[in-house]
C-alpha cells in the first residue's frame, strides 16, 4: 500500500495526453492525492501545514474547481479512497512511518505542480 501515493504522483504528472487515460481517470487521481494529503495533514502533527497546502494545490485550478461544484459526491468519494489509503498505510506501517512518507510524498508533489521559478 506504501506505494500508492508514489504511482498517484507518476499517473498524474507523467502520463502524456496521449496515454490511453480518460479524463475521469485523471480526475479521480488528482482528487485521491488531495484526499491522502488532507488526510495526512489532519493526523500528522510534523509537516500538517504543507501536506494540506498540497492537499489543496491539487483541486486549486478553475477547471478542478468545476468538477468539484458539478460532482460534489463523487469528488468526495474519491478524496475519501485516498484519505483511506493513507489510513491503510498508518495500520500497516505505523503513525510515524506513514506521516514520513506522506510528507516525503508532498514535497515530490510540490516541485511537480509549482510553477518554475524565474531566473530573477
Amino acid at each position: 500500500m506504501r506505494c500508492i501515493a508514489g504511482v498517484l504522483i507518476f499517473s498524474v504528472f507523467s502520463l502524456a495526453p496521449a496515454e490511453a487515460q480518460s479524463a475521469a481517470d485523471g480526475y479521480r487521481a488528482v482528487y485521491m492525492m488531495s484526499g491522502y494529503f488532507l488526510r495526512a495533514g489532519n493526523v500528522c502533527s510534523a509537516g500538517a501545514k504543507d501536506l494540506i497546502e498540497t492537499a489543496f494545490k491539487f483541486v486549486s485550478t478553475n477547471e478542478l474547481k468545476t468538477v468539484s461544484k458539478s460532482f460534489p459526491k463523487l469528488t468526495a468519494d474519491w478524496m475519501t479512497e485516498g484519505a483511506s489509503h493513507f489510513n491503510d498505510e498508518v495500520m500497516k506501517d505505523g503513525l510515524n512511518p506513514a506521516c514520513a512518507a506522506a510528507l516525503a510524498d508532498s514535497k515530490r508533489a510540490q516541485k511537480e505542480i509549482s510553477p518554475p521559478r524565474s531566473g530573477r
